[in-house]
């Protein structure tokens, strides 16, 4: 679950990454640098023109909501649930059995669906920086 999290955080890294060349290509006097990917989105969206963001609200929205599942990843609490396992040369280990986030909402096919999520948000955020470059 953790790998899936990061995998997760990774790519909205790169979304974000994409959102600040477009907010460089449409409003070169505005810095991204230190704003995160929710307040980057904000500025993209306050900067395109009116026939562009209306032509994009979709890709829009679908970044919108990567970023809030990304935000659900990186802040949820992650419980393991485990059971003894011995050894047969003696001893033992405790094994993850089940492993849930958000106090039992959230498994790991969740999040690989969150992950498809996010990969989508990036080919979103490419194709509208083409359309604005």
């Amino acid at each position: 679950m953790n790998r899936l999290r990061g995998l997760i955080m990774a790519q909205c890294g790169e979304t974000e990454a994409v959102l600040g060349l477009i907010l460089a290509a449409i409003a070169p006097t505005i810095d991204p640098e230190r704003k995160t990917a929710g307040q980057l989105l904000e500025c993209v969206r306050q900067n395109l023109p009116d026939e562009i963001r209306a032509q994009w609200k979709v890709e829009l929205d679908q970044i919108k909501a990567a970023n809030r599942l990304r935000n659900q990843a990186v802040h949820s609490d992650v419980l393991v649930g485990s059971t003894w396992v011995d050894y047969q040369i003696g001893g033992g280990d405790f094994e993850p059995v089940i492993t849930v986030m958000r106090h039992g909402e959230y498994s790991e096919a969740d999040l690989l669906e969150d992950l498809a999520v996010q990969q989508h948000a990036t080919v979103a955020a490419v194709r509208l920086l083409h359309a604005t470059s």
